[in-house]
């Protein structure tokens, strides 16, 4: 098989990875919004929410803890410590800081869509998974969000990173995909998201990863891995 054989059947190989990751995303997201109500009842019942949320419990240092992956100073500590590490090159830390950049997208998508976070919906502490406020309180929202929970902020980027790790450092990848995990499940133990909230902003900071390591594989041929590989190879998962 010659050298570009073998590149087209490496893309197709991978297209098709991309193809049943998205499958598999839309699964969890239907099976996500199918739980929303039954999943933040239960927690909000069972009281797990107020252990989590109320400082009388001295939990607060814990959840803070827990959801920390989920922000964007923990993807700089990452990338800094590797660096000084000199675990990872210059331009692959670009990349995984642009993935963690794009991934502050859901904050146009919490504006646009408009959820409550569980219990929080304006004038009922009743739970309304399905009722929808798009561009709350117009271009003064989209600057002054409060209680908007679609798509998770924490797990979209946690989930950008753990995606950014897999691509330039496989080997590590399932240490920060059951981090983003903890990140998630944190969410909603916590009643600040719902089931679906967290599976969306999985899928749009793994997505927009993607769509980064995409763009400097186009720009930078070759780029991340620091190779002469061809730009097929650095695009593909």
């Amino acid at each position: 098989m010659s050298e570009a054989e073998t590149v087209r059947a490496t893309d197709r190989m991978h297209t098709s990875a991309r193809i049943l990751l998205v499958v598999l995303w839309v699964i969890l997201f239907l099976a996500g919004l199918a739980g929303d109500r039954p999943v933040a009842t239960a927690i909000h019942r069972a009281g797990i929410d107020a252990i989590f949320f109320d400082a009388k419990h001295h939990t607060r240092w814990f959840t803070s803890v827990l959801k920390f992956p989920g922000t964007f100073w923990f993807t700089l500590c990452i990338v800094g410590g590797l660096l000084g590490l000199k675990k990872l090159r210059p331009r692959q830390a670009v990349f995984i800081l642009l993935a963690g950049v794009m991934s502050g997208i859901n904050w146009l998508i919490k504006w646009s869509v408009g959820r409550m976070r569980p219990f929080k919906f304006p004038g009922s502490d009743q739970l309304y998974p399905f009722r929808f406020q798009p561009f709350c309180n117009g271009l003064w929202g989209l600057f002054h969000q409060k209680d908007l929970s679609f798509p998770s902020g924490h797990s979209c980027t946690a989930f950008s990173l753990a995606m950014a790790i897999a691509l330039v450092k496989p080997k590590w990848a399932w240490i920060f995909l059951i981090l983003a995990c903890m990140v998630g499940a944190e969410r909603v133990w916590e009643s600040a998201h719902y089931l679906s909230d967290v599976v969306a902003g999985a899928g749009v900071g793994a997505g927009g990863t993607l769509v980064v390591y995409w763009l400097m594989g186009r720009l930078e041929n070759p780029a991340l891995r620091g190779t002469s590989e061809p730009a097929s190879e650095l695009n593909a998962l």
